[in-house]
């Protein structure tokens, strides 16, 4: 049941739509968006069903209309299939050449426009909502009463694992779903022919609808780098969609592009995206190794060795005033806050056990990071602890722009191996780490 093994997927298609569930603090939440493309009239009696499909905080209709500086998806020709963008698809194959014409995808063809207050003032735009959703334990859409999930064991995901057959939980807490003012029950029975139901007339699009605002997968960075590569990436690092600055939710996206066969064309259909965020490795690592003299870190193998998580405990990020980085972000209050993410050597005057993983890490630069175990003191006086350090290179083989770095101390009367083998703790995250990629 632990976090590291159970990421959060989603998917988002060349047609807007995209679903999926997303971990918040102790909560869960699932979201869905219809198929479409933003920016239509917002007098088409065609779409006032996605017009009239947004609410505000205590559950009231209000019209889905982009503001000035929103995007919105704009087609070529209406969409019209042209060869992708990446390499293999621009190759110049002969007619006859069919292992270079199967490599070869093929894409739905668009810009991402921006609306400007001179379009805003001639013409009301509107756009098709993401909307947030109550689920209950078997992640299904809800709005009955007591039946949504409110809190559960921040370590479990995988609700199969942990619902019985009589569909009791022993993880879960059940509440009303509420809206975003938290006092009013949601109950949305809005109808039509939504894609929700299968096109056909239906009142349930919604049902568990709490929130919504303005989002498509089409122009979010995950889904444009994918579509111009054509490959599987992994992504820098990021503060992901929602975040605040104050409840900092960092952490790393793998994709892999999506096809459907069309005509005998690999037709690009979306991203199918996997997210991992930093504190659900670190709470990996801290109940590892809780009961142990051991500590690890796992950090970016560039410079400036920018931490991912650590099993002290330590956070890899901090928020602080936007105005002054110097300061951290106040608990409460309005202040307007962003993320600092700390580094190998930012660990250099935090607690004992961070302080050798600092200095195990400055060592094996030095020495070019070796294979061979290490030595480092806890301090310079005579008779203080010493610990043997191993230093390992993880890269994920088949995806692009991901190379990590893990390095485990640990005291020297239980290090006597200069490998890492089954029963050496390293072995247990290594292996751990090699199962975020894809099979």
């Amino acid at each position: 049941d632990n976090a590291l093994l159970s990421p959060l997927v989603y998917y988002g298609l060349e047609d807007g739509s995209i679903t999926g569930f997303y971990k918040a603090a102790e909560t869960s939440i699932g979201y869905y968006r219809e198929p479409g493309n933003s920016g239509y009239a917002a007098d088409d009696p065609l779409m006032e069903k996605h017009l009239k499909s947004c609410i505000d905080g205590s559950g009231s209709q209000v019209d889905c209309l982009l503001s000035p500086g929103n995007q919105y998806i704009q087609c070529i020709e209406d969409c019209k299939l042209k060869l992708c963008p990446d390499e293999d698809s621009q190759a110049d194959c002969q007619s006859t050449d069919e292992e270079c014409l199967m490599k070869q995808k093929w894409c739905p063809q668009y810009t991402i426009a921006t609306l400007t207050e001179e379009e805003d003032q001639s013409e009301k735009r509107g756009y098709i909502p993401l909307t947030n959703y109550c689920h209950d334990m078997n992640g299904r859409f809800t709005q009955e009463e007591g039946m949504a999930v409110k809190v559960y064991t921040p370590s479990t995901y995988d609700l199969s694992r942990v619902v019985d057959p009589d569909g009791q939980s022993t993880v879960h807490q059940l509440s009303t779903c509420y809206h975003s003012d938290g006092t009013t029950p949601v109950n949305r029975t809005l109808s039509g022919e939504y894609a929700f139901c299968g096109g056909k007339d239906c009142d349930n699009t919604f049902a568990g609808g709490y929130s919504s605002y303005e989002y498509d997968p089409r122009y979010r960075p995950w889904y444009i780098q994918t579509k111009d590569l054509q490959k599987p990436i992994w992504m820098d690092p990021f503060i992901f969609f929602g975040s605040d600055g104050k409840g900092i939710v960092m952490g790393i996206t793998v994709t892999q592009p999506i096809y459907d066969a069309v005509d005998g064309k690999n037709v690009f259909a979306g991203v199918l995206a996997v997210d991992y965020r930093f504190e659900d490795i670190a709470n990996f690592l801290i109940d590892s190794y809780k009961d142990t003299t051991t500590s690890v870190a796992i950090f970016e193998d560039k410079e400036p060795y920018h931490i991912i998580a650590l099993s002290t405990g330590t956070p890899s990020t901090l928020a602080v005033l936007s105005a002054d980085p110097t300061q951290p972000c106040p608990e409460s209050g309005d202040a307007e806050c962003q993320p600092v993410r700390l580094k190998m050597s930012d660990l250099a005057d935090k607690q004992p056990s961070d302080v050798i993983l600092s200095k195990a890490m400055q060592k094996h630069k030095d020495q070019n990071f070796p294979a061979e175990l290490i030595t480092v003191r806890e301090s310079k006086s005579v008779g203080s602890d010493f610990y043997l350090s191993q230093s390992v290179a993880y890269e994920q083989k088949g995806a692009a722009n991901l190379r990590w770095r893990v390095i485990i101390n640990s005291p020297n009367e239980i290090s006597n191996s200069d490998s890492i083998e089954v029963g050496n703790p390293l072995f247990g995250v290594i292996f751990a780490v090699g199962l975020m990629g894809f099979a």
